[in-house]
């Protein structure tokens, strides 16, 4: 076909019916990239985790610590003032008992005196 003076009409049919096809490239590479980053999150949120861990679980054993260590000081507290109480009680019990030895030694004698005193009945 002629066209305006001999010119050939240009060919529309090429820019109209370009040849399209979908290919899979590069789909390998894409799912060992995500596999890959799949990896690394997992193994940065476990990191994360364990030190997140490290930080706040020896605080909490502290507070632990530190409640045990109260109650143990109430106890010894408690012990202490126990073993006072006992000691000063064991000192009067010690003194009552000199004091009593004391007086039975002298209702013995009083005793032994009216008994001499008194002539013998037969």
């Amino acid at each position: 076909m002629r066209f305006l003076g001999g010119l050939r009409r240009p060919q529309t049919r090429r820019l109209t019916d370009p040849a399209y096809s979908v290919e899979r490239g590069g789909g390998l590479r894409r799912s060992l990239f995500f596999l890959v980053l799949a990896v690394v999150l997992t193994t940065t949120a476990f990191g994360a985790f364990r030190f997140f861990q490290s930080f706040v679980g020896p605080s909490q054993r502290v507070v632990e610590l530190e409640t045990e260590n109260a109650k143990l000081q109430e106890e010894l507290t408690k012990a202490r003032l126990q073993r006072e109480m006992d000691a000063a009680t064991r000192s009067e019990l010690e003194n009552q008992l000199t004091t009593l030895n004391s007086e039975l030694r002298r209702l013995r004698e009083e005793v032994g005196f009216f008994k001499r005193s008194q002539p013998a009945r037969r």
